[in-house]
């Protein structure tokens, strides 16, 4: 939390769901949001110096300085420029497809094709990303299966969101709260053999299939 954008974003967004579905007490939010606004004030209106949050070494706040001095994070930030075009490129091609099947080793040359027409995506442009190796590998959980595979590649997150809601049954907060969760993460720069996701959907599968103990 204190170095990864990506981290600081999971953990944005899981409290962003766990407000929604699991706090009673409002008082929280209104605090939270209280404590947000005040700090959005004393950055934009009474030029709090930045020199001042360097000290905490804080990436956190120095991303939200950005945000609300610069507006423009996801461009001067490569970082996060890099994650956000690993999240747009997969999901623009699925679209551009028609719904297709991308197919394996051509997300490259869509890549590399793509990158020439904009410079907003500076990150990945200028680096050595589509010249490696590695260069097919697509840095997007369900992005990678919506390009490769196309439309049956929405069985996977439709079968996710079914095991998910299987899992917590008994539990409706917890379901939608991990299930909001858990898609939206997967949107995002996770690779699809990320072990953790088998993992959790393994041991959902298993929870709503274990028989009782009488």
């Amino acid at each position: 939390l204190a170095k990864s954008a990506i981290a600081i974003s999971f953990f944005s967004i899981y409290l962003f769901f766990y407000f929604i579905f699991k706090i009673k007490n409002k008082r929280i939010i209104l605090i939270l949001f209280l404590a947000i606004i005040i700090f959005t004030l004393s950055v934009k209106y009474m030029k709090l110096p930045y020199s001042v949050l360097l000290q905490y070494n804080s990436r956190p706040l120095n991303i939200l300085y950005e945000v609300i001095k610069r507006e423009n994070i996801f461009y001067i930030d490569g970082s996060v420029n890099s994650r956000l075009a690993s999240i747009y490129f997969p999901i623009k091609g699925f679209f551009d497809n028609f719904f297709i099947p991308g197919g394996f080793g051509t997300y490259s040359y869509y890549l590399k094709y793509e990158l020439m027409k904009q410079n907003f995506f500076w990150q990945m442009k200028h680096s050595n990303y589509i010249h490696t190796k590695v260069k097919n590998v697509i840095m997007s959980y369900y992005g990678s299966i919506l390009y490769e595979l196309g439309f049956i590649g929405l069985l996977i997150p439709i079968g996710y969101s079914a095991i998910i809601a299987k899992g917590y049954k008994n539990d409706i907060k917890n379901m939608f709260l991990n299930l909001f969760f858990i898609n939206a993460i997967l949107l995002s720069a996770i690779p699809l053999t990320f072990p953790l996701v088998s993992l959790y959907i393994a041991s959902l599968m298993h929870k709503s299939i274990a028989i009782p103990k009488e």
